[in-house]
């Protein structure tokens, strides 16, 4: 079992996280945020062109602003040395306007177990993989 934890000194609206993407030889350090909203992970212009990815596809999908036809990548996401989830699928979206190199969203998270705390006004964010059992309150 492998765990991942950041723990932010304030209570955050963001859980913004360092993480490494790679492609075959190519990698790089990525600010990642997790977004439990998400159904897809994407990743931004900025990453395709370091990595020099090449799409395996397109797909449509309905974020808020509507109807777009995006990029499809293939990644690795490492957000520890013993904790690298492979062949993960990602779109290619503007999220590097924001600042965000990669997105997590719930087609990663659905495969551990997560927590958010704010105890303490302090926000704690951990994964858990593989999922060892339920998270009761």
């Amino acid at each position: 079992m492998e765990v991942f934890t950041k723990k932010f000194k304030d209570v955050e609206n963001r859980i913004l996280i360092d993480t490494t993407i790679s492609f075959l030889k190519n990698k790089m350090k990525s600010n990642t945020l997790v977004d439990t909203g998400a159904t897809i992970s994407c990743i931004s212009k900025d990453v395709v062109k370091t990595l020099k990815l090449q799409p395996i596809g397109i797909d449509r999908v309905s974020p808020p602003s509507g109807i777009a036809i995006l990029n499809k990548y293939l990644i690795d996401i490492s957000f520890k040395k013993n904790m690298i989830f492979k062949n993960i699928f990602v779109l290619e979206s503007e999220i590097g306007n924001q600042g965000i190199d990669l997105l997590v969203g719930m087609d990663v998270l659905n495969k551990n177990d997560i927590m958010i705390s704010n105890y303490d006004n302090h926000t704690q964010f951990s994964l858990r993989y593989p999922t060892y059992g339920n998270l009761e309150f």
